[in-house]
């Protein structure tokens, strides 16, 4: 697992920071099941209608890049630059 560190925000948002080469962080909204990803090179995207089980899978993965390309990259999810 490369999750350095996890904190809850506030109720029902947590954010994470990785040790990846890819993505520098994230922060999932379990209440509007938002997730929130923050590339190494500072870039953010925000990807909507994520469940929750599919964030906890992405988050405890043992490769965030990887899963994010398998799994959020490649799916059907709405997503927007921010």
């Amino acid at each position: 697992m490369s999750v350095l560190f996890k904190e809850l925000l506030s109720e029902g948002i947590e954010q994470c920071v990785y040790d990846s080469s890819n993505i520098l962080g994230s922060e999932y909204n379990e209440n509007k099941n938002e997730l929130k990803i923050i590339f190494s090179n500072g870039t953010e995207y925000l990807y909507e209608e994520i469940p929750p089980t599919l964030y906890v899978w992405f988050r405890e993965d043992e490769s965030q890049g990887k899963f994010f390309n398998r799994e959020i990259k490649k799916g059907t999810y709405t997503f927007k630059k921010i």
